[in-house]
């Protein structure tokens, strides 16, 4: 496997559209003063970590690459992590290679904080921003991400993560 050292300012684009939209949250009016946090964009700049991206996901075993569908990272990436041991499931949000935004997004991550994409195969993305799940049960196989379904997102952002939900693998932010 080769990766690539971190461009920093392609980091520092997603911390910076992160930042950007908790601040618009705070100024909507929506008022969330007795939870954990505002807003999924608040728990990533909180418990966040950075990811070491690939330079390339030549990895991804052909039997797979059958399985996985397009725009469907969030299931492709639980699903992924769930067949291959030393994989967890990762979400939150990527810089594409192709110049557009930071996006909402799901991957798989190694225990040494490098991004293994099956969504994203070529190119891969150029900055990975999120958490690591530890616990399968909560992996979005539904393919609905975590942060963007308020079922799951809700108690999260009210109450924080309980012990073990999170995994501290990657960077801190």
């Amino acid at each position: 496997m080769t990766s690539y050292t971190p461009v920093p300012h392609s980091e520092e684009t997603v911390l910076s559209y992160l930042r950007a939209l908790a601040q618009l949250y705070e100024g909507s009016g929506y008022q969330t003063q007795d939870w954990a946090f505002s807003s999924p964009y608040h728990l990533v700049l909180d418990q966040g970590r950075r990811f070491t991206a690939p330079l390339a996901s030549a990895e991804l075993a052909v039997a797979d690459a059958a399985a996985i569908e397009v725009k469907e990272c969030f299931g492709n990436a639980a699903w992924y992590a769930d067949r291959h041991p030393g994989l967890l499931y990762a979400e939150g949000y990527a810089l594409p290679h192709h110049g557009a935004p930071p996006v909402e997004h799901g991957w798989c991550v190694r225990p040494d904080g490098t991004v293994l994409d099956p969504s994203w195969t070529s190119p891969v993305g150029l900055a990975y921003i999120g958490l690591v799940f530890g616990n399968p049960t909560v992996w979005p196989y539904n393919g609905r991400g975590i942060l963007q379904d308020p079922d799951r997102s809700f108690p999260l952002l009210q109450h924080g993560a309980a012990d073990g939900l999170l995994l501290s693998i990657g960077r801190p932010l």
